[in-house]
C-alpha cells in the first residue's frame, strides 16, 4: 500500500533521496514523488520544468507502515509519516489506483504533458492519454499557460492537480 510522508514544500527530492539512501528499502519498496510536467513562457519560447504535483508530499509504498515509522526516525530532515490516533494514513486502493494511471509506465513518477485539440471556441475537442476519460473532471483551462486543473479524489477529499498539456501544432522542446 502506498503512505504519505510529510516533508517540507520543496525538499520532497531530497527528502525521498536521503530515505532511499539511508533506509536502503528494508522496511518499504519505492520510496518516490509524485511529479507533473509544467511550461513556462520565456521569451516567446515553451520551457518544460516538472514540479512535485503534491507539495510536501512523499510516497512510500510499505507492507510494513510500524516498522517503516520507527526507521523513519532515523531520518534527520524534518520527515513526518501522516496517521491519525488509530492508523497510518493510506492511499486508498481507488485513489492509488487512479494516480497509477495518471503516471502509466513512466519510472520517475512523472505526470507527462497530454496532447489535447482545441477547438475555434477553446473547448477541447479531443485529448490523449489521462484526460481521455477524465475530460469531465476538468475544472479550470488555462490554454496559452498549457495546463488543466483536474479534481480528484485524495486522502478523503477532492484536490485540484494540474495537468500540462501540448496544443495540436506546438513545437517539442
Amino acid at each position: 500500500m502506498w503512505y504519505v510522508i510529510q516533508t517540507s514544500a520543496g525538499k520532497e527530492m531530497e527528502t525521498a533521496g536521503v530515505i532511499r539512501k539511508m533506509l536502503m528499502e528494508r522496511s518499504y519498496r519505492r520510496c518516490f514523488v509524485i511529479r507533473h510536467e509544467c511550461v513556462w513562457r520565456l521569451g516567446g519560447e515553451l520551457k518544460i520544468h516538472t514540479e512535485p504535483l503534491f507539495p510536501s508530499y512523499v510516497f512510500i509504498e510499505t507492507d510494513t507502515p510500524e516498522a517503516f515509522f520507527y526507521e523513519l526516525k532515523r531520518v534527520p530532515k524534518l520527515t513526518k509519516l501522516l496517521r491519525s490516533e488509530e492508523s497510518f494514513w493510506t492511499v486508498d486502493r481507488e485513489e492509488e489506483r487512479f494516480l497509477r494511471d495518471l503516471i502509466g509506465a513512466d519510472p520517475e513518477y512523472v505526470i507527462r504533458r497530454v496532447l489535447v485539440r482545441v477547438n475555434e471556441a477553446g473547448e477541447i475537442e479531443k485529448a490523449e492519454g489521462v484526460l481521455r476519460s477524465n475530460l469531465g473532471r476538468i475544472v479550470k483551462k488555462r490554454l496559452r499557460k498549457r495546463v488543466v486543473v483536474i479534481e480528484i479524489p485524495f486522502l478523503g477529499e477532492m484536490r485540484r492537480v494540474p495537468i500540462g498539456i501540448r496544443l495540436e501544432g506546438d513545437r517539442q522542446r
